[in-house]
């Protein structure tokens, strides 16, 4: 996942391959694919999932770090890497929640902007400050292309 969305978020990138989506069940083994060698799911990312980081549309977060703490400010610039069929009208959506759910923030990021298939399209910066009152837990950003099956949690 790390590699691929490294490789989306380079600008000017013509795209990567990947060496097989199944095992190779040939002379010997070559377990390289997310499928095993009867193109059954080995249990470690469901298509979804994988359709989430490798896909024709894919929201990337730029998070200069994984861990913070209360009372900073999260910042991150969000890409949409966008190959799809057709231009995406904004705006793109983000939410930032809880691990019990509740609703930390939320926004928009590129409303009014047409993304035009063929590359990687900056759609802004988001900046929350975190309350000075969380207590240690997992946070999750999520960002949401409506209108396209792309959607990215962090």
């Amino acid at each position: 996942m790390a590699d691929i969305e490294a490789a989306l978020r380079t600008p000017g990138f013509g795209g990567f391959q990947l060496l097989d989506l199944h095992d190779f069940p040939g002379q010997g083994t070559a377990l390289v694919g997310v499928l095993d060698a009867f193109w059954e799911q080995k249990g470690y990312v469901t298509p979804e999932e994988f359709r989430s980081f490798c896909g024709p549309i894919v929201p990337l977060a730029r998070l200069p770090r994984m861990i913070y703490a209360a009372g900073e400010t999260l910042r991150s610039a969000i890409q949409l890497s966008h190959f799809g069929p057709t231009d995406v009208n904004g705006p793109v959506l983000w939410h930032l929640t809880a691990q019990n759910g509740a609703l930390l923030a939320n926004g928009e990021l590129a409303g009014g902007r047409v993304l035009r298939p063929g590359g990687l399209h900056d759609l802004g910066t988001i900046r929350v400050p975190l309350p000075a009152s969380l207590d240690a837990q997992r946070l999750r950003l999520e960002v949401i292309v409506p209108g396209t099956a792309a959607r990215k949690g962090f």
